[in-house]
């Protein structure tokens, strides 16, 4: 669940953010900021479901008011980044569904898979290594291409020797959606992320309780 991992992670880097910058801005504001919302949900759209750790600094930055001769968001972008992969290292998580059972069940039917994420590549080949699964291809936000261009659909199908439109994007936001629709690939939502049934609706008809159900479809 994303939330039940990316929520205390980020109550973490935003304490340890006013630590080194004190600011009358609350600790909650700065988290409603980044799309959590007073309930503890997410919002599908904001900065911690689909921003980038440059994204999340230059928003915080507009929050904190720090002076750009002192320190500037480049540098902030580089502090919540450290922040981010200090914490998330420590913080425990689940799986949906067991990955390791669902990359086999693709390999066997011989689909070639990516990951394009918004985390950087160190928190992605983390990610990788803890589910104890092998992904050559990946598009981080630390590349000169990476979601949510769509060039990223464009070089798995020239790879993959296939048209976009054979190609599966699966997510759990409105925005990975788009970012299907907008390489002429094919959205696939998921549930059990940060979006409902009615937010992926207008986007694609395929929506799964999670990832693991695409061996019922494929």
């Amino acid at each position: 669940d994303f939330g039940s991992f990316w929520i205390p992670v980020a109550e973490k880097v935003i304490h340890d953010i006013l630590l080194s910058f004190p600011s009358e801005v609350s600790e909650n504001t700065l988290l409603q900021s980044l799309g959590i919302r007073k309930d503890n949900s997410i919002d599908p759209d904001g900065q911690l479901a689909v921003g980038t750790y440059q994204t999340i600094a230059e928003t915080l930055c507009q929050y904190l008011n720090i002076p750009e001769r002192k320190y500037n968001c480049s540098d902030l972008a580089k502090k919540v980044t450290d922040l981010f992969e200090k914490h998330a290292d420590k913080q425990a998580y689940s799986f949906p569904c067991d990955l390791k059972i669902l990359f086999r069940f693709l390999k066997s039917k011989g689909i070639s898979t990516a990951i394009a994420t918004t985390d950087n590549r160190h928190m992605t080949e983390q990610f990788l290594q803890s589910a104890m699964i092998n992904i050559p291809l990946s598009f981080t936000c630390d590349e000169p291409v990476h979601k949510p261009d769509s060039e990223v659909i464009q070089i798995c199908a020239k790879l993959w020797n296939t048209e976009k439109s054979n190609i599966l994007v699966i997510g759990d936001t409105p925005a990975d959606m788009r970012f299907a629709l907008s390489g002429n690939a094919i959205p696939i939502g998921v549930k059990s992320g940060v979006s409902n049934e009615k937010q992926l609706q207008p986007f694609t008809e395929i929506i799964l309780d999670n990832v693991g159900d695409l061996m019922k479809i494929l």
